[in-house]
């Protein structure tokens, strides 16, 4: 150490990147087991990473992905992770470093890591108020066609922007 501070935030940041990465490692290896989905989001700008020029049109400065039923390649190194995700019914790579990484959720077991500007105090996200009725599935917490990104091809509605990103803002704390 050079400086006559720890840097507690940094190592934070480095640990819960850490966390993502072997989970995403095992989920390459192994697949997702039972109902666990992933909602990974992620500045588009971020040196590194590498998405289709019509997601970066339409997400210029941030997006959210989920690994849930249809994603292939999923490849997991010690900087980045690539993966093939279903877009308007076409097959797309994404190239998107850790570090690009603003936030991780498994909404399945209402678990969340934020991931951007960790600070040593930061908490991990509060799902306490996003758990389900005792009589709702988990699955009925997920947006209607959250599942991948596929589309269903009905581009009439600007809501239905044809690649099904939703934002994580229930997830977050007010």
């Amino acid at each position: 150490m050079t400086s006559d501070q720890i840097d507690y935030a940094a190592r934070m940041h480095k640990s819960l990147l850490g966390v993502v990465r072997e989970l995403l490692a095992d989920v390459a290896a192994d697949g997702l087991p039972g109902d666990h989905h992933f909602y990974l989001s992620f500045d588009t700008k971020f040196p590194g990473v590498v998405i289709p020029g019509h997601l970066r049109e339409r997400h210029p400065k941030n997006m959210t992905i989920v690994l849930q039923h249809q994603f292939w390649d999923l490849i997991v190194t010690d900087e980045q992770f690539s993966v093939q995700l279903s877009f308007n019914g076409k097959q797309e790579s994404l190239t998107i470093p850790f570090n690009a990484l603003t936030s991780f959720v498994d909404p399945s077991v209402q678990f969340g890591l934020p991931l951007q500007d960790t600070a040593p105090d930061a908490d991990l996200v509060d799902m306490s108020a996003h758990q389900p009725e005792a009589d709702q599935p988990v699955e009925d917490e997920t947006p209607p066609q959250a599942d991948t990104p596929e589309d269903t091809g009905d581009d009439s509605s600007e809501d239905s922007d044809g690649d099904n990103v939703i934002t994580l803002d229930r997830f977050r704390k007010s």
